[in-house]
């Protein structure tokens, strides 16, 4: 039942009729008594919104065990979606706009200390009654979560441009520590730009440290990740003509082909010590055709080196595997193009992840649900097939893998039926060295449309 009292004084000094604060209730139809199961407030909502939802699945241990409804936060503008659990007597709000910040994206990062650092498509809102109208702020940037309380405690906007979802580079701070990186990308009428930006893992959480540390003139293709490498960061992107842009001009860019990108990350600001490898691409013979990477290089640290996949080669589906820089030591790191070496072709099983170290291999997730282990220690390198995670007609590993405990890697697996159209996204845990495969549906919680799936394994 909901509920709006009539009372008097609620505008301050002023005497009139108006509506207190709305509840929802129960009554028992033996006796008539009065239970108010929710009253409106700040959080809930100071105006409840139609009539309360109320049932329950048939499995549930009471009949009709939650009670559901909409509220609105008047002085804000925003509405939530209410749910109390006649069981276990509790109420849980959920809000629908960003008071807080909204469309995360992409993978958390661990910062060690009980909280993550995560990307958010908006940050909270300023000036909702703005003079001339309602304003949102939709700002993007960085926010700290807690992963006690799954509450933000922080945002930062990114000073400049959207960040390029989802992932930070790590590097090691000349000196001792570490520094994460990301990029964002802003679109200009004559281009687009991207800047690498360094996030201050030692401020304080309520104002997050963000450093620029170059821009350079590309517009990156997709989720192309940066990846840390000592001091130096390197990313996959659109070729360009000429590396840094100038305040004045964006230099001629062929939006076919790629090329890999370095920076060395604590050179003077903005860095000048950037780099390009040759372009690589549907028709360019660099990398004997072979193009679109996944996702960006990955480190393995047994031979301190980095790979990358790339999923075509001219027209054709034909997973490939490169070296990075193999055998350059780190103070010659980005003093001149980043070269690729061919470690394995032919590729079937196609990559669809960005590679992850388990015991010495490089694990990876396939277009066609497959999961993956290449060995670059043999000569040549050798592949093997952990496990086929296929459900139905098609599936395929999307997102990223995540080590959830020793020789266990998880990820998000997305079945398609007959039809072509989606059927379910699957979480899956596989044992490396067995192959065993454990399932669960999260079909509620990934969306068919979500660019970057995966878990954050926090042992």
């Amino acid at each position: 039942m909901n509920v709006s009292d009539s009372a008097d004084s609620c505008l301050g000094g002023h005497v009139i009729p108006c509506f207190g604060p709305p509840i929802v209730a129960t009554i028992d139809l033996l006796d008539f008594s009065w239970a108010t199961l929710a009253t409106g407030s700040a959080t809930v909502g100071t105006a409840f919104l139609g009539s309360s939802a109320l049932g329950g699945a048939v499995t549930e241990l009471i009949n009709d065990r939650w009670v559901v409804w909409l509220g609105a936060k008047s002085t804000l503008g925003s509405v939530t979606i209410n749910t109390y659990d006649r069981l276990l007597r509790t109420l849980t709000t959920v809000g629908l706009d960003p008071d807080d910040l909204a469309w995360p994206s992409g993978r958390l990062v661990d910062l060690g200390n009980g909280t993550a650092l995560g990307v958010a498509a908006v940050g909270p809102p300023r000036n909702r009654h703005a003079p001339g109208g309602y304003a949102l702020n939709a700002a993007p940037g960085l926010y700290v979560l807690d992963l006690a309380t799954r509450s933000t405690s922080a945002f930062k906007a990114s000073p400049s441009g959207w960040p390029i979802l989802p992932e930070l580079a790590t590097l090691a701070r000349p000196g001792g520590g570490r520094d994460r990186f990301y990029l964002s990308r802003s679109d200009l009428p004559d281009g687009t730009i991207t800047t690498a930006f360094r996030y201050d893992s030692s401020a304080a959480n309520v104002d997050l440290g963000i450093e620029v540390v170059g821009a350079f003139g590309y517009s990156p293709a997709g989720l192309l990740l940066p990846v840390g490498h000592g001091s130096t960061l390197y990313f996959p992107g659109i070729d360009g003509a000429d590396g840094m842009v100038t305040a004045n001009a964006f230099w001629q860019r062929d939006y076919f082909n790629g090329a890999l990108y370095c920076v060395n990350a604590y050179a003077a600001r903005p860095s000048t010590e950037f780099w390009k490898s040759l372009p690589f691409g549907p028709g360019i013979a660099t990398l004997a055709l072979a193009h679109r990477p996944v996702y960006g290089p990955a480190l393995l640290s047994t031979d301190d080196t980095l790979y990358m996949a790339t999923s075509k080669v001219a027209d054709a589906d034909e997973g490939r595997v490169f070296a990075l820089d193999r055998g350059v030591s780190a103070a010659d790191r980005c003093r001149q193009p980043p070269v690729l070496t061919e470690v394995i072709r032919g590729l079937a099983d196609v990559p669809s992840t960005r590679f992850l170290e388990v015991a010495g291999r490089l694990v990876y997730g396939t277009a066609n649900g497959k999961l993956m282990a290449l060995d670059v220690s043999t000569t040549p390198a050798t592949v093997r097939q952990v496990a086929d995670l296929v459900s139905g007609p098609s599936s395929s590993v999307r997102g990223y893998l995540t080590e959830t405990s020793a020789g266990v890697v998880s990820g998000i697996l997305f079945d398609v039926d007959a039809n072509g159209r989606a059927a379910a996204r699957r979480l899956f845990s596989v044992d490396v060295s067995t192959g065993s495969a454990t399932f669960r549906d999260v079909s509620r919680l990934v969306g068919e449309d979500e660019r970057y799936p995966g878990v954050l394994g926090t042992r």
